[in-house]
């Protein structure tokens, strides 16, 4: 039963920034889904590793390159380039806060 709990805790902030997120970018542009998708593949990344701060200190790098070449190669434009990267800013704050919270979390239940 703890384990539903905490998996409920973890998974259900994740999911409502996501389709909170999803929801802003369908608005404001089509083509920055692609890299709403890249954003949510560095998240999962981010949680599966064992070392977390080598792999987003890479998937910041490649996310990064990513965006620089698409605007070299003219793809996207330098609305959708700041865009893009606010997004990412917010995404990466956000992604910190939720990670205290389920440490705070965690430490209550498991010490119960």
């Amino acid at each position: 039963m703890e384990l539903i709990f905490i998996l409920f805790i973890i998974l259900a902030p994740i999911s409502f920034l996501t389709l909170l997120e999803i929801i802003v970018l369908k608005e404001s542009c089509e083509k920055t889904l692609k890299y709403l998708k890249l954003l949510k593949g560095i998240e999962i990344f981010f949680f599966l590793s064992s070392d977390g701060v080598v792999w987003l200190i890479i998937c910041i790098i490649i996310y990064f390159l990513i965006l620089i070449f698409d605007f070299y190669k003219k793809i996207i434009n330098i609305k959708e380039f700041i865009i893009s990267i606010i997004y990412y800013i917010v995404d990466i704050v956000l992604v910190i806060l939720i990670l205290y919270k389920v440490e705070d979390s965690l430490s209550v239940v498991l010490s119960q």
